[in-house]
């Protein structure tokens, strides 16, 4: 058959239509179910399993606060692509990296926590016990095998190599934060002989604590400095000076301590067998979580904003501390007060004064708390499980909490109240930081 060169155009013409609407034509989007329809259970128990592993090791508050960070930001990356109009923390926070997107295919966002967890959890924690180990193995485990036995076993691998993906990606991240780089090194702290108002330790063979913590990589924060407040008083030891007020207020405390502010010296001390300040507001997030029902893709916001806000919180608060290196209150009473004998109701910690840790991760987490559920939130917080001189202790807001918990370092004998209430605006501070870096939408 004699074809004409007008059908020969024709019949071009329509094969280059075709293959035009293959190309603007992709293939249907195979959707997952999405995370919103899953509970908030399986995050509560990974941040549980996180506060349990810092309280079997003792793992001291600047150390645990990044372990939390990192699993927090975890946690939302392992399901926000089960968010609709979500997107990654990659290239919002610190040198994060972009994250490894999901094949058009169907992913069980449970089964990439688990797997994502598992690997960040474990790697991520510095020299991890065997009992730690197994403790995410165990909860990796049951949460598999619950998705094992309610959904198709290939989505579930999917989801596990996907959430190992994530996990790898995250840990290599954090691996260039300096922390690992400054294991081991040495300090010297500057002596007293050259400056009287210099920290030194108050006990016999203690060793400063983390004194390069103050130069990791932050999460939200361009410098390390940002946030911090100057102190504002001079150091004195002339009666009647601010600073000499400031000692003396520690001393007649502790001289006049009522049986409530004993209790709340001891209600926020973290000490070791607790999860550490940082662990104390992620137990609280956690009651919030069941507080308000929050489904799983409400629960790793709130972790992810409050993991972010306790590692930076740290960071800005031992980068201040080591910088102005001020003495502890111990040393000042038994010092310039004429108390040479004098002791405080709660052990002071090998690391400088000023600001007050607590009262900087409380005021960060309270301003949080408060931006995400709402003001004058009551609760009861139950981080001490009603354990005997420990009981559980209501609230009328956050920022009561953490009120409560920066001053119940001055009854406790072991700030100054400047490191307290600075410390509260410097916690701010770094939340605000936190609140217009991370965008979730």
């Amino acid at each position: 058959m004699k074809i004409t060169l007008r059908t020969a155009l024709i019949i071009f013409s329509l094969a280059l239509l075709s293959c035009s609407e293959e190309v603007i034509n992709p293939p249907p989007v195979i959707p997952s179910p999405q995370t919103s329809t899953f509970e908030a259970s399986f995050a509560i128990d990974w941040t549980n399993v996180a506060i349990e592993i810092v309280i079997l090791q003792t793992i001291p508050a600047p150390v645990a606060s990044r372990f939390y960070g990192y699993c927090g930001i975890a946690l939302y990356e392992a399901v926000y692509n089960g968010m609709p109009g979500h997107r990654s923390l990659g290239g919002q926070l610190k040198e994060m990296p972009a994250m490894p997107s999901p094949e058009n295919a169907v992913y069980d966002w449970p089964s990439v926590l688990a797997a994502a967890l598992r690997i960040v959890s474990s790697q991520v924690l510095y020299q991890p016990s065997q009992h730690s180990l197994n403790l995410i193995e165990a909860l990796y485990d049951e949460q598999i095998t619950q998705r094992e036995s309610e959904i198709d076993q290939s989505i579930v691998d999917r989801s596990i190599a996907f959430g190992e993906q994530i996990g790898n990606k995250i840990v290599e991240w954090s691996e260039t934060d300096n922390f690992l780089a400054t294991r081991g090194l040495p300090y010297t702290p500057p002596s007293r002989t050259i400056n009287p108002a210099f920290w030194e330790p108050t006990l016999p063979g203690e060793t400063a604590l983390e004194p390069y913590l103050g130069t990791n990589r932050p999460l939200c924060m361009e410098t390390q400095d940002e946030c911090s407040i100057p102190l504002g008083i001079a150091f004195d030891t002339i009666p009647g000076t601010p600073f000499y007020n400031e000692g003396y207020e520690v001393l007649d405390r502790s001289r006049n301590l009522t049986y409530e502010e004993m209790n709340i010296a001891f209600f926020w001390e973290d000490k070791a067998g607790t999860g550490q300040p940082p662990g104390h507001w992620v137990s609280i997030t956690n009651n919030m979580i069941h507080r308000f029902s929050l489904n799983l893709d409400e629960a790793v916001k709130i972790h992810a904003l409050i993991a972010a806000g306790l590692r930076d919180s740290f960071i800005s608060c031992w980068e201040a501390k080591y910088r102005i290196n001020l003495l502890r209150p111990k040393t000042y009473i038994r010092d310039y007060l004429g108390e040479p004998n004098w002791d405080e109701i709660i052990v002071t910690p090998p690391f400088p004064e000023y600001p007050s840790g607590h009262s900087v991760s409380s005021g960060c987490s309270s301003h949080i708390l408060t931006v995400w559920f709402g003001d004058n939130i009551a609760f009861t917080d139950s981080t001490h499980h009603n354990e005997p001189g420990l009981r559980n202790r209501t609230f009328n807001s956050f920022n009561e909490a953490a009120n409560e918990a920066a001053i119940s370092r001055l009854y406790g004998g072991i700030h100054y109240r400047a490191a307290i209430e600075n410390g509260i605006q410097q916690g701010r501070l770094v939340a605000n930081r936190v609140l217009s870096t991370i965008q979730f939408e």
